[in-house]
């Protein structure tokens, strides 16, 4: 989208290898393998010298990190440092929100232990430490929670 638009260089970064031999793929079918080069790495891991030009934008993916989840703020951090052209470049997206909706459940309590005996965790005897568990609200049926407060911005 980026070269359709204008752009004279892009360059992606996809940690994933099936993904980013899957994009140079389409990058090639669509005739733009002179424009767009794919990083095979994590954008963390990306040193300065594997980018020939820093960027003016910087375009993050960010389904499903929930902005906190995979390292995404570090990520977009650390990118924006290594990968853009200082004071100059712009993010997309250029900002988020974290919301909190306090809840009281008996059954979500049982989310703090590991699910099954035989997983073992560093600190099986501190609860809330042996395992994360990415859950939605929306996702669980409502008699299970107790809604607390109203949702609010916890932070921006």
């Amino acid at each position: 989208m980026a070269v359709r638009h204008g752009a004279d260089k892009v360059t992606a970064v996809e940690v994933f290898d099936p993904m980013a031999i899957t994009a140079e793929k389409v990058i090639r079918k669509n005739g733009h393998d002179d424009k767009v080069k794919v990083i095979h790495l994590r954008s963390t891991e990306i040193e300065e010298n594997l980018v020939e030009q820093k960027a003016d934008i910087i375009v993050a993916e960010v389904f499903d990190t929930e902005l906190i989840g995979e390292g995404a703020l570090r990520s977009f951090k650390e990118g924006l440092v290594t990968l853009g052209k200082e004071n100059e470049c712009r993010v997309v997206p250029a900002k988020g929100r974290i919301w909190i909706c306090p809840v009281a459940s008996e059954k979500l309590q049982q989310f703090w232990k590991l699910p099954n005996k035989r997983f073992k965790a560093p600190f099986d005897e501190c609860p809330g430490t042996a395992a994360v568990f990415d859950i939605q609200l929306s996702e669980i049926d409502p008699n299970w929670f107790k809604v607390l407060a109203e949702p609010f911005v916890a932070f921006e």
